[in-house]
């Protein structure tokens, strides 16, 4: 499905003119999904149990010391759940990618994004803490060469009822399946200049640089096959670049 969200009367100050932001429901065949490691504290941790997270690129290794320290790498011997949820929120890289918190004996680890790369593995030289549940993270997946296709369908002449297609493009879109389309730069080539009166004259040569009439077509396209084209509505534009109402 494809949902047009137009902002109205935005000039680009790069030349641009009208922009269109442009969403498709369907760019992601899976949407992905977070991560979640649970470790259970059955025994507090001794001095010199080593805990160790990694995720992606990055390992973060805790040494339990009987001296509290705020290096983000090490936990107080016989810590509670509650102090050892404390001190592994200490941990900047932790802190950055989980929201860690606890429930009785339990610590919970959930990623703050979607994807494999939050996964987290846990190791122990206490075999008393340990993973009650270890959930992996899930990429999300974009339809095979996923595009969003726009055609760009413009009056003939000012009023004159025909339309036809100007220009046809296709869109990538970001993450969360959406795109910006810019067809004020295409539009503004179909508008001529206004030719004023010279001085003590009362004709004017050209007036097409004024309204006209156009309207965006949208559709999905993956998988070599057009699916689920859209009409806007037909809009207003003055030389390509602001609609007139």
């Amino acid at each position: 499905m494809i949902i047009i969200t137009r902002l109205a009367k935005e000039i680009d100050f790069t030349g641009n003119g009208l922009r269109y932001k442009v969403k498709s429901t369907n760019a992601y065949s899976a949407n992905g999904s977070y991560a979640e490691l649970v470790l259970n504290i059955d025994v507090l941790p001794a001095v010199g149990n080593i805990l160790t997270l990694k995720f992606g690129d990055k390992e973060i290794r805790f040494t339990t010391s009987n001296n509290e320290d705020y290096s983000g790498i090490m936990l107080l011997a016989g810590s509670t759940a509650t102090q050892m949820t404390d001190s592994f929120n200490k941990n900047y890289i932790l802190n950055k990618y989980f929201k860690i918190t606890y429930i009785g004996n339990k610590i919970y680890f959930r990623a703050k994004n979607i994807g494999s790369y939050y996964s987290l593995s846990f190791f122990s030289s206490n075999s008393h803490i340990w993973v009650y549940s270890n959930t992996a993270g899930n990429d999300k997946l974009q339809r095979n060469n996923y595009k969003t296709l726009c055609e760009i369908i413009l009056e003939k002449e000012r009023n004159s009822g025909t339309f036809e297609t100007i220009a046809t493009s296709l869109h990538n879109v970001d993450s969360a399946g959406d795109c910006n389309i810019y067809p004020g730069q295409l539009l503004s080539k179909y508008f001529t200049d206004i030719d004023l009166p010279d001085y003590n004259q009362n004709i004017i040569k050209k007036i097409n640089k004024t309204v006209k009439r156009y309207q965006l077509k949208l559709a999905e396209m993956y998988d070599g096959v057009v699916k689920m084209a859209v009409n806007s509505p037909i809009y207003n534009a003055i030389d390509g670049k602001i609609n007139s109402d």
